[in-house]
């Protein structure tokens, strides 16, 4: 420490000139660039390492306030401060930024399940929360349009996270699906999605519903391994079906029609 003060006291005089009323006076022309140049890093440094304590010290004073208010708290006050500290203090600042859920919270998942999907269908309504395929195409199962068969095949899902109920009709005769989406809550947990997806495909779905009225579900494309959001105002068109989202009083009806 003595060594280092020194040699800031040695470029100091080296730098500036004493009077002999003891006020320093710049001379360049008495120094070096090389020492000026240090001089200016040591200031710069000093005046970061400041910062940072101050940093330091205002967020520990916070995390102490926060300490204090949650450990002091009732039931009901608890969840109030939780709600207050997601919204206004997280939420607003960092919520944001959609690149922070994948950044800083880790991935457990062992297999993504769109990186591995298999190609029985073209298209997929997937379900974020859960990781659950639902077909989208007319045709499945090993038949095809021009093998005749007049049932109509049914099928249901549900998500319980967020409460949105699923119910899916198929007509192969009329060369239709259609999907209903009967939504509640529409919260999507990044932390379920952690554990199911791999950390390119959860980018790719938050960018995709980012502004989309929809973020529990998404449509997939399994030949492109693409992501399209459930948008009203957004038709898509994925190998041989076009599909086109309608929304009715909060709720979404998915029309997925033949066109090959």
């Amino acid at each position: 420490m003595k060594r280092l003060w020194n040699r800031v006291k040695k470029i100091w005089h080296n730098i500036f000139a004493v009077r002999a009323d003891d006020t320093p006076v710049f001379l360049p022309n008495r120094q070096s660039g090389r020492e000026i140049l240090c001089g200016r890093g040591m200031i710069c440094f000093c005046a970061i390492l400041l910062l940072l304590l101050i940093e330091r010290m205002h967020n520990r004073r916070l995390i102490n306030t926060m300490a204090a208010y949650i450990a002091s708290a009732t039931d009901d006050e608890y969840d109030e401060i939780s709600w207050q500290i997601r919204h206004d203090l997280i939420y607003s600042d960092f919520g944001q930024n959609t690149d922070n859920f994948v950044r800083y919270i880790p991935n457990t998942s062992d297999l993504c399940p769109t990186c591995n999907a298999n190609d029985w269908a073209q298209a997929f309504l997937v379900c974020t929360n859960t990781g659950e395929f639902y077909e989208m195409d007319v045709y499945v199962d090993g038949f095809q349009p021009d093998i005749h068969y007049g049932a109509i095949h049914m099928a249901n899902g549900y998500d319980e996270i967020s409460q949105t109920e699923l119910s899916t009709t198929r007509i192969p005769d009329r060369k239709r699906t259609t999907i209903e989406l009967r939504r509640k809550r529409g919260i999507v947990s990044i932390h379920k999605m952690k554990a199911l997806f791999c950390d390119n495909c959860i980018s790719n779905i938050l960018t995709v519903t980012e502004h989309a009225p929809i973020g529990e579900f998404v449509i997939f494309d399994s030949g492109e391994k693409k992501f399209y959001s459930v948008d009203d105002e957004i038709p898509v068109q994925i190998g041989d079906y076009r599909i086109v989202t309608a929304e009715i009083r909060g709720d979404y009806n998915i029309t997925v029609t033949y066109i090959n």
